[in-house]
């Protein structure tokens, strides 16, 4: 497709989203997805495991296999669509962070 200005109509029509990085730090691209209320197959990295542990989605083997797996297991209706509050997320985040700038000494 190319450049797409605004990708939020298409990955909204989107039966699943999937992230097939080896290397996250902050996955926007996921919290992105969660917004829109899309299921999620992610490989399993710190990065993602972060961001879906505890909100659904699906972290997998990073290979060929684990990807092709859980993408048959979202056609066959196996895989939840994942629960995300951003409010509740930002505000987790936000303690996080206070309390290693606090344990710093800043």
């Amino acid at each position: 497709m190319g450049y797409v200005a605004n990708p939020y109509p298409l990955l909204k029509r989107a039966d699943c989203f999937v992230l097939s990085s080896n290397h996250e730090g902050q996955p926007m691209v996921l919290l992105e997805a969660l917004i829109l209320g899309k299921t999620i197959i992610a490989t399993d990295i710190e990065g993602n495991r972060g961001v879906l542990e505890g909100r659904g989605g699906m972290l997998v083997e990073n290979s060929v296999e684990g990807l092709t797996d859980a993408m048959q297991a979202v056609v066959a209706g196996q895989v939840p669509s994942p629960q995300f509050a951003p409010a509740a997320y930002q505000a987790e985040a936000l303690r996080g962070f206070l309390a290693l700038v606090r344990g710093a000494g800043l």
